[in-house]
C-alpha cells in the first residue's frame, strides 16, 4: 500500500505507464500528517493524514491524476518535488466533501515526485482511489 511519508512512498511509475494507468485504492484514516505543503499549493491548507506514491518521470512526460473520496470527506490533491514545505509542484483542492480533484502537470525536469492524497483540515479523512495515468512524449 501507500507510505505516509516520502521516505517510504509506493512506487507507481510502472502501473501508472500502461495504457490507461492505474487506479488505487487506499485510506487516509488513522495516518498522520506528514507531507507539509504551503496553502498556496491548493490555495487552502491541507493538514490531514495522507498517503504518498511516489512516480519517476522524464522531461516532457505528463501526469494526469484523479482523487475520488469514496466517502463524504473533503480531499485534497499535491504534487510534489519532495516532503518539504517549498516543493509543491501542483494541487487541487476545490470540491467539496466526497467530489472527486484532478490535476494534469508536464513535467520540465526528470526526477522522483510525489503524489499526496491529502485531507482539507486535521482529522479529515477517509478511503479513496486515486486513478494515475503517466504518458510519455
Amino acid at each position: 500500500g501507500p507510505g505516509d511519508a516520502c521516505a517510504n512512498a509506493q512506487n507507481i511509475t510502472a502501473a501508472a505507464s500502461r495504457p490507461g494507468g492505474t487506479t488505487l485504492v487506499g485510506d487516509t484514516t488513522g495516518g498522520v500528517d506528514n507531507v507539509l505543503t504551503p496553502n498556496a499549493c491548493t490555495g487552502y491548507a491541507a493538514d490531514g493524514p495522507d498517503d504518498v506514491y511516489a512516480i519517476t518521470v522524464i522531461v516532457g512526460d505528463r501526469v494526469a491524476i484523479t482523487l475520488t473520496p469514496t466517502t463524504a470527506w473533503d480531499a485534497s490533491l499535491e504534487l510534489v518535488a519532495a516532503c518539504g514545505e517549498v516543493a509543491c509542484v501542483a494541487g487541487q483542492d476545490e470540491a467539496f466533501g466526497g467530489s472527486p480533484e484532478s490535476l494534469t502537470h508536464t513535467f520540465t525536469s526528470a526526477g522522483t515526485f510525489y503524489i499526496v492524497a491529502d485531507g482539507y483540515n486535521p482529522g479529515i479523512a477517509g478511503p479513496y482511489t486515486l486513478a494515475v495515468t503517466i504518458t510519455h512524449p
